[in-house]
Order: structure tokens, then C-alpha cells, then sequence
């Protein structure tokens, strides 16, 4: 199903607090615009885009209302990479991508990073990268081995 254009910080407020945090999307797969890419729409992330609910053909629940994101085609950026090659994004940033109709898969892998002043609400496997947090807000999980 298509991923409809959306700030992720629409999605994270009940689950961290404040809404801070950096995406890193991993491609596992090669992607491009035949097999759905992320796109994303430059200086987005300067303002809150109030979210409505998704139609029956999209993934999500809620998308960016469409008559507040104002999309322009022409400025759009389509992240085409090859499988290990990632790119950092903030919360803010208006990102979708269109349904894969090709026959090849596309699979990529979201990791977030976030700062010790955030509180981690839910399910959320949180690790401490680096340093030390002397905020105490989060439990952190053991590292993979």
C-alpha cells in the first residue's frame, strides 16, 4: 500500500516526550522509483502539518491533510540507493512513498536516535549508544550480541 505524506511526530506523541528524534532508514533492498523509494519534500520539517485520517488504500491511519502540506512536485527528492546506504531525516520532515506495484521487494529498516532528555513511553527497546544519561527518565534494554 502506498505511505502517505506524514510527519512522524504526529505519530511518536504518545510515545516520547518531547517529540525529538532523528531517523536513519536503512535500505536493505536496492530502491528506486519503480520499486517505491521514499520521497521527501524539502524544508518540510519548518512547520507542523496538521494529519487527517488515511484512506483504505494506504498504509497508515492518518496522512498530512492534503490542503496543509503543499507539496511541490518539481522540489520533491527521491531517495533511490543502493542496499546498505541510508539517510537521516528528523521528526518534522514530510516523507511517503507510493505502493510497490513492481516485482521487486523493497525493504528498508528505520532506526531512531534520540537524547537522554527524552522520556521513551510503550514498547519502545531504548539503548544508550553513547555517554551516559544522567536524566534517568528511560529503562534501556541489554545490547544485541
Amino acid at each position: 500500500k502506498e505511505i502517505p505524506w506524514h510527519q512522524d511526530t504526529n505519530f511518536w506523541s504518545s510515545e516520547i516526550e518531547p517529540g525529538i528524534n532523528v531517523s536513519a532508514w536503512l535500505a536493505v533492498d536496492d530502491t528506486d522509483i519503480t520499486n517505491s523509494c521514499v520521497q521527501l519534500m524539502p524544508r518540510s520539517h519548518r512547520k507542523m502539518v496538521p494529519h487527517i485520517k488515511a484512506t483504505p488504500e494506504q498504509a497508515f491511519r492518518e496522512q498530512g491533510d492534503p490542503d496543509h502540506i503543499g507539496i511541490d512536485p518539481d522540489r520533491v527528492i527521491k531517495m533511490e540507493m543502493k542496499a546498505g546506504q541510508f539517510f537521516l531525516f528528523t521528526e518534522r520532515m514530510l516523507h511517503h512513498s507510493t505502493a510497490n506495484t513492481s516485482d521487486r521487494r523493497r525493504l528498508g529498516l528505520a532506526v531512531r536516535i534520540t537524547i537522554p532528555i527524552v522520556r521513551c513511553y510503550k514498547n519502545h527497546h531504548v539503548h544508550l549508544v553513547r555517554g551516559e544519561d544522567r536524566m534517568g527518565f528511560n529503562t534501556y534494554g541489554n545490547p544485541p550480541k
